[in-house]
């Protein structure tokens, strides 16, 4: 809970590992009173103090007062005593809560830079004319001909690492 406009606001702290930074951890902050679709991203630094990241200039000024509110509280929580943050460290530690520091669109493109790297050469040489990039779907088409049927096609996304199957 932080105080925000006179009242206790409820959020919800997801502690994680960050493995881009060396035995930091990072925070992610959701509440109701910021919108649904709006987190504050924190991380600690080599001091193992707490900084707000992420706050850019179309951020609106009330986003950053509150994120310096939420900021001024999880310092105070994390200072309370040794016992609490070693909490925060066994929270962050979990598998569960291993990524959800990321960016999903960061994530996407990761995907699919890794898939044009490694993965879409090997399919070229094994299927080589029968794969194709298909500009109005974004994916990659493979076309597999049989014999005694109509020819199916796997539509596979690289940015989101699915595959799709269809019928001729």
């Amino acid at each position: 809970m932080f105080p925000w406009e006179g009242k206790e606001i409820l959020a919800n702290c997801s502690p994680t590992r960050m493995p881009e930074i060396i035995g930091g951890i990072g925070y992610i902050v959701m509440s109701d009173a910021a919108g649904p679709h709006f987190s504050f991203d924190f991380i600690e630094n080599d001091k193992k103090e707490i900084q707000l990241n992420g706050m850019g200039e179309n951020t609106p000024k009330r986003f950053e007062k509150m994120g310096q509110v939420i900021l001024d509280a999880l310092t105070a929580y994390k200072n309370k005593d040794a016992r609490t943050y070693a909490e925060i460290e066994r929270m962050a530690n979990k598998s569960t809560n291993r990524y959800l520091i990321r960016n999903p669109l960061e994530e996407r493109n990761l995907k699919s830079h890794a898939a044009e790297k490694d993965l879409i050469p090997k399919l070229r040489d094994l299927f080589q004319n029968d794969i194709f990039y298909d500009e109005n779907k974004s994916c990659y088409t493979i076309r597999l001909a049989t014999s005694d049927t109509k020819p199916q096609f796997y539509d596979f996304y690289s940015k989101a690492d699915k595959v799709s199957i269809r019928a001729g």
